[in-house]
């Protein structure tokens, strides 16, 4: 089994909630950078620079243990979609609950929509 830790805006090993349920199974650590997010008039080119290098560290730090971030694009269901079908392996969704914008509660939202409806499959859970 893995545990799919999505790191959001949560860019951080230590003192991680979801980071630290995940660690009893191997896992895969994935950052989605969702394009429609960051064109949001809430959101600048110098918030983006911050959590670029962010994630730069993040990568870092999880090499360190043996891991790598996976990055993708585009809308979160469309990426966790395709990666939950590509895995042939039962795996449990963590991400950390956190404070957004209207913008990522409505896309929390879908998410644990699509969850709740994978989770018909046996392969997929969720634990937020």
């Amino acid at each position: 089994m893995w545990n799919l830790v999505w790191f959001k805006r949560d860019l951080r090993l230590h003192d991680h909630a979801a980071l630290w349920h995940a660690q009893q199974n191997p896992i895969i650590a994935l950052y989605i950078f969702e394009p429609d997010y960051w064109a949001l008039s809430d959101t600048s080119q110098r918030q983006w620079a911050f959590t670029r290098e962010a994630l730069l560290d993040l990568d870092q730090q999880l090499q360190r243990y043996g891991g790598r971030l996976l990055c993708m694009a585009g809308r979160a269901e469309h990426c966790l979609n395709q990666l939950l079908d590509h895995l042939d392996t039962p795996v449990v969704v963590h991400s950390h609950e956190e404070t957004g914008n209207l913008w990522t509660y409505d896309r929390d939202k879908r998410i644990k929509a699509l969850l709740r409806e994978r989770s018909d499959n046996p392969r997929v859970a969720c634990n937020e």
